[in-house]
């Protein structure tokens, strides 16, 4: 973390040069993002840039060759590259400042994805292609660096930057995951048991097939409700029309997850822990499906369905993964105790972002 690397209460901007905020600030703040020198996340100190006149509107011969140097260049390994220009903290951040660090990260030998403008006091992440300098896509004061670390993270860190190349969007904001950005879009997926128990006697032929029974999924989302929660929604798709037609009827096509945790796990050695919550209700005579053939049936009494499902999971690369566990609990009018049915798995999600 970036509290690691300074001590804030240690920085007085008042006596800061523009090599002190280099050295005091920027330097440390690179290397907890995961820079440095000479590795697959590399840092460029001052490297020279020449400009074309064509480049700059400039033709003549005889006009003198324009040069610059960007005081950073980070390089993602082959993924690509963004640009940090220091100013000292007695001078606000200007458009000359800008459109100085946007040619930088425009140069053909450098044509960086993203430039930071910093003089200690503000830094300010811009696109290279922004359109002015009131175009930022994330901007932070010094004293908000230790509680938005996650945001930086997500958007500068080596795993971040590579993650939301070429950065079509970004909304800043608390990340659902570390390094992830605010919202993951969730792809295809498969949630594929391996275990199913009941309480009921003679119910064999029937948890087989539930036993064998791949529950798909089309698509979803992870992002925070209006509350900060954490919630992930999945709808579920049946290969059978008629199958998908009745869950769609029953509201039982999709469910939505919440969590208690503030952050999705990016580790398996301590996932996260999300729970959803279905239920429906079947009247007398209405169809629904043999748990051994998935052929429609009509029913002679009427049932309420129950279903909890928890899942311990955690983002890796493009991926959810984890276990989950389905609790089902099927009340009907004719027998007094609850038929039981408990479903175990494995998870995993595509992550489209």
């Amino acid at each position: 973390m970036i509290t690691d690397a300074f001590n804030p209460r240690q920085l007085n901007f008042d006596l800061f040069n523009e090599s002190d905020v280099r050295g005091e600030l920027l330097d440390p703040m690179l290397r907890a993002l995961g820079y440095q020198a000479g590795t697959e996340n590399n840092i460029l100190r001052e490297g020279l840039l020449r400009y074309r006149f064509l480049f700059l509107g400039r033709k003549k011969p005889t006009d003198h060759p324009i040069t610059g140097k960007p005081d950073y260049v980070m390089e993602c390994a082959a993924h690509g590259r963004w640009v940090l220009e220091a100013k000292p903290p007695s001078q606000i951040l200007s458009v000359d400042d800008f459109e100085q660090a946007q040619s930088y990260a425009l140069h053909p030998n450098v044509a960086a994805a993203l430039f930071v403008l910093s003089n200690g006091r503000e830094t300010r992440i811009y696109r290279s292609i922004a359109r002015d300098i009131a175009d930022v896509i994330l901007t932070f004061r010094f004293e908000e660096i230790a509680n938005r670390w996650l945001e930086i993270e997500a958007l500068l860190s080596p795993t971040g930057f590579r993650r939301h190349l070429p950065l079509p969007t970004w909304t800043p904001g608390l990340p659902v995951a570390r390094t992830y950005g605010t919202t993951l879009r969730l792809g295809a997926g498969e949630a594929i048991p391996h275990q199913v128990e009941t309480n009921a006697p003679g119910m064999e032929q029937h948890l087989s097939a539930i036993a064998n029974l791949t529950n798909h999924i089309s698509r979803g989302w992870c992002r925070r409700g209006s509350d900060g929660r954490l919630q992930m929604e999945c709808e579920f798709r049946s290969s059978n029309a008629r199958i998908q037609e009745w869950l769609n009827s029953k509201g039982l096509s999709s469910i939505i997850f919440e969590t208690d945790d503030q952050f999705i796990s990016t580790t398996p050695d301590a996932p996260t822990l999300i729970t959803g919550v279905m239920k429906t209700t079947v009247v007398e005579g209405e169809e629904i499906f043999d748990l051994s053939t998935w052929t429609p049936m009509r029913i002679p009494f009427g049932m309420t369905i129950d279903a909890r499902v928890s899942a311990t999971i955690y983002a890796h690369n493009s991926q959810i993964i984890g276990d989950y566990s389905l609790m089902m609990s099927t009340q009907t009018s004719i027998i007094p105790i609850p038929l039981m049915i408990e479903q175990v798995g494995v998870i995993k999600i595509e992550i489209i972002q």
